[in-house]
């Protein structure tokens, strides 16, 4: 009885190490459940690719009056609309909804080809701008 008990324990032991080896080491400063869940996984993605030197990046976020710094946080903090995404296309299109510094609603649409993430459509839904950002 004993012994069986010790073949459990080492089994969990060496699962445990599995685990922690492929899913929880090597995620500096991000949370197991932002590294596992596809919407965390996208998010990582996106921000690691995002292209913030694009010419219709730098139009859309001038245009909205938001820094790199406030849109990356945007980034972080929005929810993906996996229903009206792409992600089986190629470039992958995500669209996310979030909440600027002023608390309005905005919807922005990112491609992602690769390793680059870049910014296509920016849109604010209480305070509507029209910016001409066509490349």
């Amino acid at each position: 009885m004993i012994r069986r008990f010790m073949l459990f324990l080492f089994g969990a032991g060496i699962g445990s190490i599995f685990v922690y080896i492929t899913l929880i080491k090597g995620r500096e400063g991000v949370s197991f459940w932002e590294s596992y869940f596809p919407e965390g996984r996208v998010k990582q993605k996106t921000i690691s690719g995002l292209n913030l030197t694009d010419s219709t990046t730098i139009c859309l976020l001038q245009c909205h009056e938001i820094t790199q710094n406030q849109f990356i946080t945007m980034i972080k903090e929005a929810d993906i609309d996996f229903e009206k995404s792409a992600p089986h296309s190629n470039p992958k299109t995500y669209f996310y909804t979030s909440e600027n510094q002023i608390g309005s609603q905005v919807i922005f649409e990112i491609q992602l080809a690769d390793t680059v993430a870049t910014l296509n459509y920016f849109h604010h839904l209480t305070v509507p701008k029209d910016c001409d950002c066509t490349p």
